[in-house]
């Protein structure tokens, strides 16, 4: 028989929450904490509610225990399951307290486990689409974009499929639900001339970001990658750098593996980035020096040895584009351009999507093809020009086969359907030649005496 659970009611931060401990079916030791309740009695309510979900050794009763503790408990255990990594737990547990416990504690009868239907799960898309943005106030107002909506109802989804694999729940209701339409966004993607021109200003106005402008343009990285890039990734003698780490930034700045095995990948480098890569790396140690400390380890990071901050290098990157007179674009959108320039060079797709880290060459195709206005034409041209070929090959065909039987329909009047000739008349004249044809006769030049008489004198 199981202990029942041993929870504590404090104050915190203006409010009161409540603290309670607990053991899974596995037998492991569980934590469920709630804050932000007005007064201690609401607080009391709450815990006792939470409480009477776990029941009896085999979880929870849906029609007892509301959707937001659910979730809670849930999104606690997945980010203690240890199978995900931080970055991915983290944004579960962002998608569950900043967006889904909100509006399903929204009024004052929260929505029961059991009582959430695909209705209310539809509004509640459609709210978040509307008003679901939370400032730093933590007022709603501004509109979600459809893509986040539909991470945030993934998150809901996953939640709502390990209760019915529990047992919590017979169905799952928002397997009933149709998620916001989302397309991808139209990429905005720099000329080769227009990366040149980029990388020459930032060269020509002492850009101290100049190195990781350019080892972007040459490699493709994400902006977590570049972050992540440490020198002991680089190897300046071999001209290559190896993606084995990322940081990317969610409520704070955390340091994970890349997202698919294909993202840990060694890419090659060229020699005009390996010299600026070396450069960096000479100033990073001459500042190091001068304020005695160890080399830094990161590359992406000021002359102070701080990390650079992932808003600090979008901010950074604006202000170079300015200074360029380009059109603004994301930073990612370097990462494109560096795609879209190595296809049009006709690099092999698979070596693209090595270099880029996709999982196949059909995702970069499906993200870059459209992109391709000069391949696209090369691919056409290319294409009449065979099929010219092969047309003109036909008509030759055609004329000879028509040449060949015409000749072999033609009457022939040669010296294979003439009558052989006989004796002396092999040699003929020309009244030879009318010998047969009714109506004429033929004369000889020499008349020879008929026999039996003679010949006057």
């Amino acid at each position: 028989m199981s202990k029942a659970p041993l929870g504590n009611i404090s104050r915190r931060s203006g409010g009161w929450m409540y603290r309670f401990a607990y053991r899974d079916t596995n037998g492991q030791r569980r934590y469920i904490s709630r804050q932000g309740f007005d007064t201690r009695d609401d607080a009391v309510r709450a815990m006792r509610a939470a409480m009477a979900a776990l029941d009896a050794g085999r979880g929870m009763n849906p029609l007892r225990v509301t959707a937001a503790d659910y979730l809670r408990m849930w999104v606690d255990e997945y980010a203690r399951s240890g199978k995900r990594k931080d970055s991915t737990a983290l944004t579960t547990r962002n998608h569950v307290e900043a967006y889904l416990v909100p509006w399903l504690t929204r009024n004052d009868r929260p929505i029961l486990l059991g009582k959430l239907t695909a209705d209310t799960i539809a509004r509640m898309y459609a709210d978040l689409l509307a008003t679901g943005r939370r400032g730093r106030t933590g007022d709603a107002g501004a509109p979600l974009s459809p893509k986040t909506v539909r991470n945030i109802a993934g998150t809901l989804h996953r939640a709502l499929h390990d209760a019915v694999r529990r047992g919590h729940l017979p169905s799952n209701p928002a397997d009933l639900v149709e998620l916001p339409t989302w397309r991808r966004r139209d990429l905005t993607v720099w000329q080769a001339a227009e990366v040149a021109h980029f990388l020459r200003v930032a060269l020509d106005h002492d850009d101290p970001m100049y190195p990781i402008w350019r080892l972007i343009v040459a490699t493709g990285m994400r902006r977590g990658e570049l972050l992540g890039l440490r020198w002991s990734d680089v190897s300046i003698a071999d001209g290559a750098v190896t993606i084995c780490q990322t940081r990317v930034r969610l409520d704070r700045m955390v340091t994970t593996t890349p997202k698919t095995r294909s993202g840990r990948r060694t890419i090659a480098l060229d020699h005009s980035t390996i010299t600026a890569l070396a450069h960096l790396r000479n100033q990073q140690d001459a500042a190091a020096e001068a304020l005695g400390v160890a080399p830094y380890e990161l590359v992406a990071t000021d002359l102070d040895g701080r990390p650079i901050h992932a808003c600090t290098v979008l901010d950074r990157f604006r202000a170079a584009t300015d200074r360029a007179d380009l059109p603004r674009c994301r930073l990612h959108d370097l990462r494109h351009s560096a795609a879209a320039y190595w296809l049009e060079q006709q690099v092999p797709v698979h070596i693209v999507a090595g270099r880029l880290g996709h999982r196949s060459p059909t995702t970069t195709l499906a993200i870059y093809a459209a992109f391709l206005p000069a391949a696209d034409r090369e691919a056409a041209t290319n294409m009449a020009a065979g099929i010219d070929r092969l047309m003109a090959t036909d008509a030759h065909t055609m004329r000879t086969m028509r040449t060949n039987a015409h000749r072999e329909n033609a009457p022939r009047d040669d010296a294979s359907t003439r009558k052989p000739l006989r004796g002396n008349d092999a040699t003929t004249s020309d009244d030879d030649a009318m010998v047969g044809r009714p109506g004429l006769e033929t004369h000889s030049t020499t008349l020879r005496p008929k026999r039996g008489k003679g010949l006057r004198k």
